[in-house]
């Protein structure tokens, strides 16, 4: 499928990832509603936004696409 279906199975709390990636990485919608992150030493605090979490086997980091993924026709779904 491409990244449009993609990030629609996504935004349905699906894991997705390239098939060409392999077992070792994949796509997380993270959606903390109700929590927030301190800013800095005061007590103004903003809220986390969700955003979306690449797990790999050594970490886990907000994901950026490259124009390669977001035009790639080999996205698959996990955990269906």
């Amino acid at each position: 499928m491409d990244f449009g279906q993609a990030l629609l199975a996504l935004k349905s709390d699906h894991k997705i990832a390239r098939a060409v990636w392999g077992n070792a990485r994949f796509l997380l919608l993270i959606n903390p509603y109700g929590y927030s992150v301190k800013v800095n030493m005061a007590i103004n605090e903003s809220p986390l936004l969700a955003f979306i979490g690449l797990k790999t086997p050594d970490f886990f980091v907000p994901w950026s696409p490259e124009q390669a993924d977001l035009l790639a026709h080999d996205w698959i779904v996990l955990d269906k």
